[in-house]
């Protein structure tokens, strides 16, 4: 079985635009918990050609992401914290792919933990939320049924900051709890909650992007003050 890891979610009675700021002096008061990150499948990729032309042993270069999460009663939010040493930010001809984030939740506090490798299921869906580098004030909602299944909404309700420095990426990415305008294509969220939480790491230096990227498939539970 795999090992049981927990994040916790601490209430502070804050603002959003003061819990948002990735160099605000309240987060290096939380303790993070450190998560070991393995690289995806490339079996199972949807892809054929992303299938056989990627080489296994260099996917996935991101080994670790540190986190921390926190809500003012209203919103939540998810500090990510990984090093990387080639900073890409902007599509170009010799560069084409950039560093990304995701936070991973699924819809129904019950799912089963293997939902995370497969990016949901029909009886489970899950709801990620994505963070580019390339638009870093402008994170996605996408959902998913499955691998290869992902849909990002036409609206995203997400809101984010990120920081590179010293060759390491600060990103803290956050949402309103409850969000019932959007709650067929969007994860409710409450305080007293306990659900499972995973991440996706995308280093655009090693040329990750889509399914090619580093994930996080144990067990974590995400309880909310």
């Amino acid at each position: 079985m795999a090992k049981i890891e927990t994040v916790f979610c601490k209430r502070v009675p804050l603002k959003r635009e003061e819990i948002l700021n990735p160099s605000g002096a309240f987060w290096s008061g939380l303790q993070p918990a450190a998560t070991s990150l393995l690289p995806t499948p490339l079996g199972r990729q949807p892809s054929e050609y992303l299938k056989y032309t990627q080489d296994p042993q260099k996917v996935g270069k991101v080994k670790n992401v540190n986190i921390k999460a926190a809500h003012n009663g209203t919103d939540i939010f998810f500090m990510l914290q990984w090093d990387d040493d080639t900073l890409t930010t902007k599509p170009t001809a010799e560069a084409p792919f950039i560093d990304a984030v995701g936070v991973i939740i699924p819809f129904k506090n019950d799912a089963p933990h293997n939902i995370i490798v497969t990016m949901g299921s029909e009886a489970y869906k899950v709801n990620v939320w994505y963070w580019r580098s390339d638009e870093p004030d402008k994170p996605r909602n996408v959902w998913a049924q499955g691998i290869g299944t992902t849909v990002t909404t036409k609206q995203s309700f997400v809101f984010s900051r990120g920081k590179w420095e010293n060759n390491k990426w600060s990103v803290v990415i956050g949402r309103k709890m409850s969000l019932p305008e959007q709650k067929d294509d969007a994860v409710q969220l409450t305080p007293n909650m306990k659900t499972l939480l995973s991440f996706g790491v995308w280093d655009g230096g090693n040329k990750e992007r889509g399914g090619i990227k580093a994930f996080c498939p144990c067990e974590i539970h995400l309880i909310i003050e």
